[in-house]
């Protein structure tokens, strides 16, 4: 059962959006207190996501500023893009935003698996499934040893879209 608890308060969800709650101190302090003591003993448990601060820092420090900030264009939109059915992979959506900046593949996802987002190999897949579905392209950019590395470019339509609606848009078209 889930419990809400402040310091002042303890709050019990029940069905629908309604809830039972109290504020008398000996109850509340007996509520806290015990689940206070049960957050402090339990195990520590580390989830694979990364922080969304981070992402974005080192989105940021990594990529540049124009990915970034188009990011957090996107993730303001998000309650609305996760009310859809549709709806892109964040690696999809990275891509995305990487081709609309002309990022390089290798750029986007080695610093994508180093933020603990997704493999090199999830990267490659998803974007030969946007490159399937014609909404980016690549260009080979030769570098000095080795083979040449893949700039990510975005189609017009990708280019023009409104980062509001990109992910409802483009996933009819995946």
């Amino acid at each position: 059962n889930t419990i809400f608890t402040t310091e002042s308060e303890a709050v019990v969800p029940v069905m629908g959006k309604h809830s039972i709650s109290s504020s008398d101190p000996e109850l509340v302090s007996s509520v806290y207190s015990e689940f206070d003591s049960r957050f402090e003993a339990a195990e520590q448990y580390h989830l694979r996501a990364p922080a969304l601060p981070v992402v974005k820092e080192t989105l940021r420090e990594e990529i540049g500023d124009d990915v970034a900030d188009e990011l957090n264009e996107v993730l303001a939109h998000a309650e609305e893009i996760s009310n859809s059915n549709e709806y892109l992979s964040i690696v999809e959506i990275m891509l995305i935003l990487a081709a609309r900046n002309e990022i390089l593949l290798y750029d986007i996802s080695k610093w994508g698996e180093d933020a603990d987002i997704a493999s090199k190999a999830t990267f490659s897949r998803a974007k030969s499934a946007l490159e399937d579905a014609g909404l980016i392209e690549t260009e080979k950019v030769p570098i000095d040893f080795g083979r040449p590395r893949l700039r990510l470019i975005a189609t017009d339509e990708l280019a023009t879209a409104d980062l509001k609606t990109v992910s409802t848009e483009i996933q009819s078209l995946l």
